[in-house]
């Protein structure tokens, strides 16, 4: 079970900040601190979806190559138009 800890790392830290920020939420009575777990909340989630979406590997799709993908030669000017 350590070993899943260890290797899940990004997740086991979303779980941490989202169980403190439920903490945060439930516990506190004022208002602005309550907003800050909401937002610790919030974070937590982005980390979450960002490391289940990281692929090992991968590249940007804009480095891919295409045949229809031709790169701008020249700035378009008013005589192009005309």
């Amino acid at each position: 079970m350590l070993g899943n800890l260890l290797t899940n790392y990004e997740d086991v830290a979303a779980v941490i900040l989202f169980v403190i920020g439920m903490g945060n939420l439930l516990l506190q009575s004022n208002l602005v601190k309550k907003i800050i777990g909401l937002d610790i909340m919030d974070s937590a989630v982005y980390l979450f979806l960002a490391s289940k979406g990281y692929i090992e590997g991968a590249r940007l799709p804009s480095m891919w190559t295409a045949s229809w993908m031709r790169p701008i030669t020249s700035t378009p000017s008013l005589r192009d138009w005309c």
